[in-house]
């Protein structure tokens, strides 16, 4: 193999690997930011329910309070 073959191969595996690194880490950015967003959303939808949940007993409360007086 002729030392410019030689370097033309190792310029190739160069800049192939750096297209990977690259791609990797725009696919971990991606994937923290759905993780993130997946976490917000699931915390909303618990921070809904948690609140629907502690209104419906305080009305509960409420009622069964006065009629045990």
């Amino acid at each position: 193999m002729n030392p410019r073959t030689l370097l033309g191969l190792t310029a190739f595996i160069g800049i192939f690997s750096l297209s990977a690194n690259a791609q990797a880490a725009a696919e971990a950015t991606l994937a923290n930011a759905h993780s993130s967003a997946s976490t917000v959303k699931a915390g909303s939808v618990l921070g809904r329910t948690l609140n629907r949940g502690s209104s419906q007993l305080a009305g509960r409360m409420q009622q069964l309070a006065p009629a045990q007086l």
